[in-house]
């Protein structure tokens, strides 16, 4: 029993988030708009991917009909270049990823706790609320854990640019 809850928490340590949207002209089905995609990437430093494989840092990043400009915070310039040779734009939070990690590591020490104090004691209320203190106690250093890593690894939005029609062109 014990080495099943020693695997169930170490694989917490490999988990993580990512969402993918498309990003389109006018935001339909299934998709975001630039203008939408502008807002989210306002004040925020981004991974822009090209489709030849380069990657860059940029902040700022805004999405046009036709081209993609960042800022290169080293430099100071601004760069430019055409939607098509974008692949998508990949940004990450790190404080949203330490929340997801410590609920994730909460509940997963929580319950490993819980199912570690029946294996124990063959009964889950046996001893009046011994579960609840090996939930607590694996629990609350599960979340912390949790928020280390979630907040190392951060959750990842990853903005995919696709190439663009005849109709959505006009």
């Amino acid at each position: 029993m014990k080495d099943l809850v020693f695997a169930f928490i170490t694989a917490m340590l490999f988990v993580g988030c990512t969402s993918s949207y498309i990003v389109s002209p006018l935001g339909r089905e299934n998709s975001i708009s630039y203008e939408e995609f502008n807002g989210k990437a306002r004040g925020e430093t981004n991974r822009i991917q090209m489709v030849n494989g380069q990657q860059t840092e940029g902040r700022n990043v805004q999405v046009s009909s036709d081209s993609v400009l960042w800022l290169d915070e080293r430099t100071g310039k601004t760069f430019g270049a055409r939607i098509d040779e974008v692949k998508m734009v990949i940004r990450r939070d790190n404080w949203f990823g330490a929340l997801e990690g410590f609920g994730f590591g909460l509940f997963t020490g929580g319950a490993s706790g819980a199912i570690l104090s029946i294996g124990e004691h063959s009964s889950f209320l046996g001893d009046t609320y011994l579960w609840a203190y090996y939930a607590i106690g694996l629990g609350v250093p599960g979340g912390v854990l949790g928020a280390i890593i979630g907040g190392a690894i951060g959750d990842t939005y990853n903005y995919q640019f696709v190439e663009r029609t005849d109709n959505a062109k006009k």
